[in-house]
């Protein structure tokens, strides 16, 4: 049918105390030939939005390149949502040539969810495992960038389990840690078993390099500990990081993604090893969290990390549910929406009742980073008269 007439987004009045910086907090104005596409792609028809959206961007030729961006950032986030590398790199390379500028960069949310990319092993692998090698890994007193190279082609030639012995490591170098935290996203990413030992040296080390509310020291670190929490599984001690991460930081934190890889520790597997704390993931919190908890006994300010992903149809009330005991009168709550595909009408009317009850309540709600179809949806359901709709900015 016809897309509904736009609505005048009604600006929320702003809070005292002012929102806090990590809302960004603004009205987001789309553009109504761009509304279409957006009920196309809740519906889950993606060929239709694509060339609705190519439609738009055709027809807009002519116009200033900055009358143009929002059309073709939207049409970027599409093919994020629907994992189409292909077409995201031939967009990629038009637009270089037409803003002089390079494009955002390329990420697929099926594949960052673990829902494709990673998910047939080649035909190759069930031979190959004929071939075993023996795979034992010990991190050196100081883990630096070549270590971090090394760890990686060896345990990619090696077949699983693969144990990793922590006992030596004293620091890592700081050049080493976005390249650490990418190989334990890789590894929570795929199948296989991970045996760690010693891991309290590393959990100490995260630990102290990850001090509550220091700003003066990098978020990297910040990144690697929840890289590490997330492929142990360990559900509720990320999201307390998480949590301390986002108020130390005014950031969203990364969205918690289950890992598909197992994960044990191997508690008797080194003499010098201290005991750890079993790990059978219903055992509260290691030691080094413990010492943690009394900084996070949540400060009156803080923002709360929350967050939506995935594909949300049928209804959204049991997901934003657990929400309703986190919101305080004045304080905004915002939700990471970063790994957010798709909200079908049902489950955005759901979200609308949602919004206009905390609304009615005091509360500030913000919906952040949504990917821009997405958003422009909220806009056209009313989302945006009761909560902030606040979509990516790359």
């Amino acid at each position: 049918g016809p897309a509904p007439a736009p609505r005048r987004p009604a600006p929320i009045p702003a809070p005292a105390p002012a929102p806090a910086p990590v809302l960004a907090p603004r009205e987001f104005v789309h553009e109504p030939d761009l509304e279409e596409a957006a009920i196309l792609f809740a519906n889950g028809d993606h060929a239709g939005a694509e060339s609705g959206l190519l439609e738009v961007l055709a027809q807009r030729q002519q116009d200033a390149p900055e009358q143009q961006i929002e059309v073709w950032m939207t049409l970027f986030d599409l093919y994020r949502a629907i994992g189409r590398n292909d077409r995201f790199e031939s967009l990629a390379i038009d637009f270089a040539a037409r803003f002089n500028r390079s494009a955002p960069l390329w990420f697929s949310m099926p594949e960052q969810l673990g829902m494709a990319g990673a998910a047939a092993p080649a035909e190759g692998a069930v031979a190959a495992s004929a071939v075993h090698r023996d795979f034992n890994w010990h991190a050196p007193a100081m883990l630096a960038v070549t270590s971090v190279a090394a760890l990686q082609a060896s345990l990619a030639r090696a077949d699983g389990p693969w144990p990793l012995f922590w006992e030596r490591l004293t620091d890592i170098d700081p050049a080493a840690v976005p390249l650490l935290t990418n190989l334990f996203v890789q590894w929570a990413n795929q199948e296989g078993q991970f045996v760690f030992s010693g891991v309290e040296r590393l959990n100490a080390l995260l630990g102290a390099k990850t001090p509550s509310g220091e700003r003066s020291h990098s978020p990297d670190w910040w990144l690697l500990r929840m890289a590490v929490l997330r492929l142990m599984d360990k559900l509720d001690e990320f999201e307390l990081v998480a949590l301390d991460y986002c108020v130390t930081y005014e950031v969203s934190p990364p969205a918690w993604v289950a890992p598909r890889c197992g994960y044990r520790c191997d508690e008797g597997a080194s003499s010098d090893a201290a005991p750890l704390a079993p790990d059978n993931g219903n055992s509260g919190h290691s030691d080094f969290m413990a010492s943690d908890l009394g900084e996070l006994s949540a400060p009156p300010d803080t923002v709360p990390a929350a967050q939506l992903s995935g594909h949300i149809d049928g209804s959204a009330t049991p997901l934003l549910a657990p929400f309703d005991g986190l919101l305080r009168p004045g304080v905004p709550f915002s939700i990471a929406c970063d790994m957010l595909i798709r909200v079908d009408f049902a489950a955005a009317g759901s979200v609308l009742n949602w919004a206009a009850e905390q609304q009615g309540r005091g509360h500030v709600v913000a919906f952040h980073n949504l990917q821009r179809l997405v958003a422009i949806f909220f806009n056209v359901i009313g989302i945006n008269e009761h909560a902030w709709v606040l979509p990516r900015k790359n």
